[in-house]
């Protein structure tokens, strides 16, 4: 990988949102010469071009079926070169599409049954490791939570990755954000953050014996407070060199303003390696 295309790669990472870095970029690899890079290029064109239909009926113009045919060239080559730093190069993985987001493409290891093939049942589907491709790039990362604090810094030193899901931790997610002042049409960055987001679905609870619904609705830590220097940074390579840390503490922080609406199904021991943040109770 040459110099301009390292920098083109961390003009991507310090934008995550800003698709003309990313198109800069696709052509650059495009035309690198080297064969694994080009097919990159190729999806991340793919992606940012698809990313433009979200939502919409299939398109007719003749860039929407070339991106589409893109895409489903070198996804399988790009999702396998992704993973392969995961160790997952030995697993049967498979990957798919999303007709309403024609840019995301979803790169899953299949849960096995013993050794006998495939396990076909809700909970293999439910927690069933993922990486999720958005406009091209690595968005998203679905792993058990010691998996993701293991691999949370070389995921995030090569890939803008937004967001960590725990499958042992239902409805949690961990987010990567950029915060910008935009107060009186300033557009200077703060930082960059990790915020721990909980998910309540709705619901129906007896109170008194009667029926009352619960509104879905989340709960998230904040980003600034007396404490941010534990969850933000100035510079992303600063958080990222400290992300283990910023997450494992948001994600207790969180476990305790959720008190009683923590998910009863959580089975990570998210207090580990976080040994003086534990409860009394459970040391």
């Amino acid at each position: 990988m040459t110099s301009d295309i390292r920098a083109m790669l961390a003009a991507c990472l310090e934008q995550p949102a800003a698709d003309d870095t990313r198109l800069v970029l696709a052509d650059a690899m495009r035309e690198s010469g080297d064969e694994t890079l080009e097919r990159f290029g190729r999806f991340l064109w793919a992606g940012v071009t698809l990313a433009r239909y979200r939502g919409h009926e299939p398109a007719e113009e003749g860039w929407f079926f070339d991106a589409i045919q893109t895409r489903d060239e070198t996804a399988k080559g790009v999702c396998e070169w992704v993973a392969a730093g995961l160790g997952w190069s030995d697993w049967p993985c498979g990957w798919d599409t999303d007709a309403e987001f024609p840019d995301r493409v979803t790169y899953s290891l299949i849960p096995q049954r013993n050794g006998r093939g495939p396990a076909r049942s809700r909970y293999a589907d439910q927690h069933r490791r993922q990486l999720v491709f958005e406009r091209g790039m690595l968005h998203t990362i679905r792993l058990p939570y010691a998996e993701l604090l293991e691999h949370a810094e070389s995921a995030l030193h090569g890939w803008p990755v937004l967001r960590f899901e725990p499958l042992d931790v239902p409805g949690v997610s961990i987010q990567f954000a950029r915060v910008v002042d935009r107060t009186e049409g300033r557009d200077d960055l703060w930082g960059w953050c990790v915020v721990a987001v909980l998910r309540i679905k709705e619901r129906r609870v007896m109170q008194n014996g009667v029926p009352v619904k619960i509104d879905a609705h989340h709960i998230s830590t904040p980003i600034f407070d007396l404490e941010q220097h534990e969850v933000m940074d100035t510079d992303r390579n600063a958080l990222v060199r400290r992300v283990r840390r910023a997450m494992g503490w948001q994600v207790i922080r969180l476990r305790g303003m959720a008190v009683n609406e923590w998910p009863r199904s959580a089975t990570a021991d998210i207090y580990e390696g976080f040994e003086e943040l534990r409860p009394e109770e459970q040391a």
